[in-house]
């Protein structure tokens, strides 16, 4: 599988499970929420390996978590796309 940007116009399902990728915290497990009310960020990434939770612009990399093992971070730290 490749990594997708959340940036681009490919978003996971809401509940959907997923590995994803930001720095510090490296490729981990979750699944991805959307709440349209949050003020704050619409787009969040609960963790499934370990309390806590993220937002697209934190973990700015995603991929269908289908049971396959880890992958390895993308090359680069941030999606072309990414908000300057």
């Amino acid at each position: 599988m490749e990594w997708i940007s959340f940036h681009g116009p490919r978003r996971p399902i809401n509940g959907q499970k997923i590995i994803y990728y930001g720095e510090p915290n490296g490729v981990l497990r979750g699944h991805y929420m959307r709440d349209y009310k949050d003020p704050y960020c619409k787009h969040l990434i609960i963790c499934d390996e370990s309390p806590g939770m993220v937002d697209y612009m934190d973990a700015p990399w995603w991929m269908p978590d289908e049971g396959q093992d880890k992958p390895q971070p993308p090359e680069f730290n941030y999606p072309p796309d990414y908000p300057a």
